[in-house]
C-alpha cells in the first residue's frame, strides 16, 4: 500500500513508523506528512500527541475524531515557500513563543541547517490537503509553523488560506481518481492510492 501523503513510497516504510511510535519524524516535513496520514488512517492519538503540549489542551480528542471520520482525505499537495520573513508575518500570535523566547520568530530552519537541530528551532511547511465531506470537494491550505523542542519536532500552530468548497455534482468524476462517475463511487480509494 502506498503512503497516504503522497511521498510514493510505502507506507510501512514511510508514515506508518511515526504513526506507530517506532521512529520519530526528523523534520517538519515529515511530521506534517505524518499527521496528514494520521487523519486518513484514524490515528486520532498520534494528531492530539503531536500538537505541541502548549497546544494539546485546547485540542479535544473526541472532535479530532469526528473530522477525520467526516473528511474522506483525496490528495496531499505540499508547496514552496518563497519568502520565510512574510511567512513568519502572517502567523498567529503565540502567547507560548514570547514567554519562552521573548519573540514569535526563534532561530528558523534553512536548509544549510546541519543537524542536530537546535532547541527552539522553527520550521514551516505550506500545503493543500483536498478531501471530500458533505458531497463538496473541500481544500484546506496551511501555512503551518513546527517547532523542535525535548528532541523532537512539534505542530505549534499555523495561517489558514480560505477556499470555496466545489459542490460534486452526481456524474461528475469522484475527485478520490477512481474514474467513476461521483454516484457510484463508494468506497472512494483512500488518498494516493491508485484504482
Amino acid at each position: 500500500m502506498w503512503c497516504y501523503c503522497g511521498s510514493g513510497q510505502a507506507f510501512a516504510s514511510c508514515c506508518q513508523p511515526f504513526l506507530t511510535g517506532t521512529a520519530q519524524p526528523q523534520t517538519a516535513l515529515q511530521l506534517m506528512r505524518s499527521r496528514y496520514s494520521a487523519y486518513c488512517s484514524g490515528h486520532i492519538q498520534y494528531i492530539k500527541n503531536t500538537y505541541h503540549p502548549s497546544q494539546q489542551s485546547d485540542q479535544a480528542t473526541a472532535e479530532i475524531a469526528a473530522f477525520a471520520s467526516a473528511a474522506h482525505f483525496v490528495s496531499l499537495l505540499v508547496l514552496p515557500i518563497s519568502d520565510n520573513n512574510m511567512l513568519q508575518q502572517q502567523m498567529p500570535h503565540n502567547d507560548y513563543l514570547i514567554a519562552q523566547y521573548g519573540t514569535l520568530t526563534p532561530a528558523t530552519v534553512t536548509p544549510a541547517t546541519a543537524a542536530p537541530m537546535a532547541e527552539g528551532c522553527i520550521d514551516y511547511v505550506h500545503f493543500i490537503a483536498r478531501f471530500i465531506m458533505q458531497d463538496k470537494l473541500q481544500q484546506l491550505e496551511e501555512r503551518s509553523r513546527f517547532i523542535f523542542e525535548q528532541q523532537r519536532w512539534w505542530y505549534l500552530d499555523g495561517y489558514l488560506l480560505p477556499h470555496a468548497n466545489q459542490k460534486i455534482n452526481r456524474n461528475d468524476l469522484c475527485p478520490c481518481g477512481s474514474g467513476k462517475k461521483y454516484k457510484v463511487c463508494r468506497p472512494h480509494l483512500m488518498s494516493a492510492q491508485q484504482s
